[in-house]
C-alpha cells in the first residue's frame, strides 16, 4: 500500500500524541511455526543435514534481527525441526557454542520464548516437550496452535483442546505429562472452511463448539493471535500490509470503535519454511515504520507468557472475547479514511461501475496498483473480501451480499458502491 501523504500522516501524528489522551496499548510480538507437515513442502529437517543447517541459519539471522530491534519473539516448534536440532546441531559460532534454542534461551536478551506445536498425527504437545527436554530446554507452558471448533484425531490426546484443562499425557510417551497454560490461536483444518478464530482479545473459553464463551472456572486461558497477514517474501507489498492492519487495529482500540482500557493481543506471524535471506529485512522495515507507535507506547512488545501475566495483574483477568470478523472497519473518526479519498489524484483512474450494481462490481484501477491488497467491507465495517489485484480490471461477485452500502479499499483510498 502507498504511504499515507505527509499532511495527513502529521494529522494522524497529532492524533496520537494528544496529551490527554489515556492510551490502550496494542501487546505485540512476532511468532513462528515449524511444523511436521513442511516436509511435504520438502522441508526434512531431521532426515536431510543440509534443509536443516539451511534454516537453522535463516532463523538465526532473524532472532539477530528481532533481538538488535528489541522485538518480542514466540518461536514454536513441532517435532521434527527439534529432532532436527538434536541430531545435526552441536553449536556454531553464530550461536556462541551452543543448539539453536540453547542459544535462544539464553543469548537474547530475555526476548524470545520458546512454545510448542503440534499436528496431532504422529505426536502430541506433550511429546513435543519431551524433545525440547533432550535439548535441556524446559519449553513455555503455551500451546501454540489448536483447532477451536474440530477434533483432528480422536486417538490423540489434546486433539480436542479442552483435554488439556488438566496435565496431557503423551501419545508417543504417556507416562509423561505437561500441564498447559494458554492457548494461542485457534485455527480450522487446513485453515479454510469456516476460517480461524484469530481473536485479538483474551478470555477463558468454556467448551469447543462454546469458544467465544467465558468460563471462569476454567484453567486454560486463550490469548488472541491477531488479524495480520503472514509475512512472507511471495505476498506482494506485505510490509506495508501488515504496518497498515496494525496500525488501523491501533486506531480502532483508541478512537472508539472498539472498547478501551480492555486488553488487546496481535502477532506478525511468518513460517520456518518460508524464511529467506531477504526475510529479516522485511521484519526490520515492520519495526521501524511502527516505531513512532512504539515509542508513544500505543505499541507494546510482550511474549505470549508475558501478556498473559501483564493481563492478570494490569486488567484483573477481565476477559476481552473479541475477534477479528467483529472487529469493525476504520470510520474516519480523524479523517483517516474520508481524507485520503478527498485527496485526488492519488488514485485519479480508480473507478468502480456499474454503482449501484445488482450483480458483478467491476473495479479499474491504474497500472501501478497491480499487486496492492484490495479489501471490501460491510458498512458495519465487516470484511467480506481481500484479494491481491493481479490486474488493471477485476471483478467482485456481489450476489451473495445483502442488499446495502459497501466501502471497498485500495491502499489508502476507499469508495462506497450500493448493493441493490
Amino acid at each position: 500500500m502507498k504511504k499515507l501523504l505527509p499532511t495527513l500522516w502529521f494529522s494522524l501524528l497529532l492524533t496520537f500524541t494528544s496529551p490527554s489522551q489515556t492510551i490502550t496499548p496494542l501487546y505485540l510480538n512476532f511468532n513462528s511455526h515449524s511444523e511436521e507437515s513442511d516436509f511435504g513442502f520438502l522441508k526434512n529437517y531431521n532426515s536431510n543435514v543440509d534443509t536443516f543447517t539451511k534454516y537453522r541459519n535463516l532463523l538465526v539471522a532473524m532472532c539477530d534481527t528481532l533481538r538488535n530491534k528489541g522485538a518480542c519473539y514466540n518461536s514454536q516448534h513441532d517435532w521434527a525441526f527439534l529432532d532436527g536440532t538434536k541430531l545435526y546441531d552441536t553449536g556454531t559460532p553464530s550461536t556462541n557454542g551452543k543448539n539453536i534454542f540453547q542459544w535462544m534461551r539464553d543469548d537474547n536478551n530475555g526476548l524470545i520464548e520458546l512454545d510448542c506445536h503440534a499436528h496431532m498425527t504422529q505426536k502430541n504437545y506433550t511429546d513435543v516437550v519431551w524433545y525440547y527436554q533432550q535439548l535441556g530446554i524446559t519449553p513455555s507452558s503455551v500451546v501454540g496452535g489448536f483447532l477451536y471448533d474440530t477434533v483432528m484425531n480422536a486417538s490423540m490426546p489434546g486433539s480436542n483442546w479442552t483435554q488439556m484443562q488438566d496435565s496431557l499425557p503423551g501419545k508417543v510417551h504417556p507416562t509423561m505429562k505437561f500441564l498447559f497454560d494458554i492457548l494461542w490461536g485457534g485455527g480450522a483444518p487446513s485453515h479454510g472452511g469456516s476460517g480461524d478464530l484469530n481473536p485479538i482479545g483474551i478470555w477463558k473459553p468454556d467448551t469447543l463448539h462454546n469458544i467465544l464463551v467465558e468460563n471462569n472456572s476454567h484453567h486454560l486461558i486463550l490469548l488472541g493471535n491477531g488479524c495480520n497477514e503472514v509475512l512472507s517474501d511471495t505476498t506482494p507489498n506485505v510490509v506495508s500490509i501488515i504496518v497498515n492492519e496494525i496500525r488501523e487495529l491501533i486506531y480502532e482500540i483508541n478512537n472508539g470503535q472498539l472498547p478501551a482500557d480492555k486488553f488487546y493481543s496481535s502477532t506478525i506471524q511468518f513460517n520456518v519454511r518460508n524464511l529467506t535471506a531477504n526475510l529479516p529485512v522485511k521484519a526490520a522495515q515492520i519495526i521501524d515504520s511502527l516505531q513512532p507507535l512504539i515509542n508513544s507506547g500505543y505499541i507494546v512488545w510482550k511474549n505470549h507468557t508475558q501478556k498473559v501475566d501483564i493481563w492478570k495483574t494490569q486488567y484483573a483477568s477481565a476477559p476481552n472475547i473479541v475477534i477479528c470478523d467483529d472487529v469493525p472497519t476504520w470510520n474516519g473518526q480523524t479523517g483517516m479514511l474520508n481524507a485520503v479519498e478527498d485527496l485526488g489524484n492519488e488514485i485519479s483512474n480508480f473507478s468502480l461501475y456499474p454503482n449501484p450494481t445488482s450483480g458483478d462490481l467491476n473495479i479499474s484501477v491504474p497500472a501501478n496498483f497491480i499487486g496492492e491488497e484490495l479489501a471490501v467491507y460491510d458498512f458495519s465495517g465487516r470484511k467480506m473480501l481481500r484479494e491481491i489485484i493481479s490486474s488493471s480490471s477485476t471483478k467482485i461477485e456481489t450476489q451473495n451480499f445483502s442488499n446495502g452500502i459497501y466501502l471497498v479499499k485500495m491502499g489508502n483510498t476507499v469508495k462506497k458502491f450500493v448493493k441493490q
